[in-house]
């Protein structure tokens, strides 16, 4: 099966792009960790794999808040 195929059947599948799937877990993840206040905002970008100040634009965009928002 070639990169295309797999991609477009994983989109049919789930309604949704591989990257955008993997984000979304990613920073699901993180606001689990965060909220339960397990890790600060730094360690959870770290254990997410995001660069503290991506993470910190990605989260807002994705939940509309600040991670900080969340300690």
């Amino acid at each position: 099966m070639n990169t295309r195929k797999l991609t477009d059947g994983f989109q049919a599948a789930f309604g949704t792009t591989v990257n955008d799937f993997l984000q979304d877990a990613r920073l699901n993840e993180a606001y689990r960790l965060l909220s339960s206040g397990a890790t600060n905002v730094s360690e959870a970008a770290h254990r997410v794999g995001y660069t503290p100040a991506y993470f910190s634009a990605v989260f807002r965009k994705r939940f509309g808040i600040s991670p900080r928002d969340l300690l």
